[in-house]
């Protein structure tokens, strides 16, 4: 995973997205922006935590799908305990995110009929959905 999401980060900083439409208000402007930088931050964070959780426990082979094997982070047993603890904390909040950010993107597209979500598609003029 921590590899496909810097795959996903060289990727999206020289593909610019679509701009935000114009109508919307500044306060969902900035929580957009926030709301993408916060997800690629959990994607980043939550393999590096499950790696340190990984590497403070049993030693027993770490493998990739049985392709290769992955070494263990040079971390104490209480570094391990952090990377559990920090987590298992994380993953219910980037849960939390993704719920929120979802619902915000179906209030657009349903009750607010405005082509946010549609200009995610590619070669779509975003049309306004009717209901």
């Amino acid at each position: 995973v921590l590899v496909l999401t810097f795959g996903r980060i060289i990727w999206r900083l020289m593909h610019s997205p679509p701009p935000l439409p114009n109508d919307l208000r500044r306060w969902e402007q900035i929580m957009a922006k926030a709301s993408h930088v916060l997800l690629y931050a959990f994607m980043l964070i939550m393999p590096l935590t499950g790696w340190m959780l990984v590497s403070g426990a049993k030693r027993r082979p770490l493998e990739y799908f049985h392709q290769f094997s992955v070494p263990y982070l040079p971390i104490s047993p209480d570094a391990s305990a952090f990377g559990a603890e920090a987590h298992e904390v994380l993953g219910w909040t980037l849960l939390a995110l993704l719920v929120v950010h979802v619902g915000a993107a179906l209030r657009h597209h349903f009750l607010l009929r405005d082509a946010v979500l549609a200009r995610m598609t590619p070669g779509v003029s975003a049309p306004v959905p009717t209901i």
